[in-house]
């Protein structure tokens, strides 16, 4: 039982993460090339993949920060800021994403939603299928997280797909950057936090 649920979940996975343009992946990872500091900014479990791959960046000696942290220097002209939001339209991001706009910030989104506040106002939107309904009204993503109803094709709850999705084509992000930096896993461990 235990073993086929895993086995749908890594199925819905695979079936989101090759959906994602090739092209939207390439003008990422250019963009995070062509940044001086990266930014990220998620809530809820969508923070936790933020910080995830904020790691995972920093162990790749980029110069990047969490929005909201207390040591995080001002965002400035030059920076890239990244969202992840499976609904791109909470309002807080909407906020956020209005400042960086006035500070000549570069603004990328990972969402479900690409006709959302972020996803139509970012410089780039990376669009995360994640099995999400379309009503005959058009997106419908905030209103199945708030009933808490399950994506249309898999047994996973809220936003759980968008989450797993995005988490594994960050890792994927992370391997593809090591190629092209030339860059080793015992260069990476050089720059894990040591006080542990």
């Amino acid at each position: 039982m235990l073993h086929d649920i895993i086995h749908t979940i890594l199925e819905e996975i695979n079936n989101s993460i090759f959906k994602v343009d090739k092209n939207q992946i390439i003008d990422f990872i250019k963009l995070l090339d062509n940044s001086d500091r990266l930014y990220l900014r998620g809530k809820g479990r969508s923070a936790l993949v933020s910080k995830q791959f904020a790691m995972r960046l920093l162990h790749l000696d980029y110069s990047v920060f969490i929005v909201g942290s207390v040591t995080a220097p001002p965002v400035k002209e030059g920076d890239l800021v990244i969202f992840i939001s499976g609904s791109g339209s909470l309002i807080s991001n909407s906020v956020i994403l209005d400042k960086c706009n006035e500070l000549n910030a570069t603004t990328c989104c990972f969402t479900s939603n690409p006709d959302s506040y972020l996803g139509s106002n970012c410089d780039l939107t990376i669009t995360v299928f994640a099995g999400d309904k379309m009503s005959d009204k058009g997106f419908d993503y905030s209103k199945r997280q708030i009933e808490g109803k399950s994506c249309s094709n898999n047994n996973l709850p809220l936003g759980t797909l968008f989450e797993l999705t995005v988490s594994v084509l960050f890792d994927a992000i992370i391997a593809k950057l090591m190629i092209l930096k030339n860059e080793t896993e015992k260069n990476m461990k050089k720059r894990h936090f040591n006080l542990e």
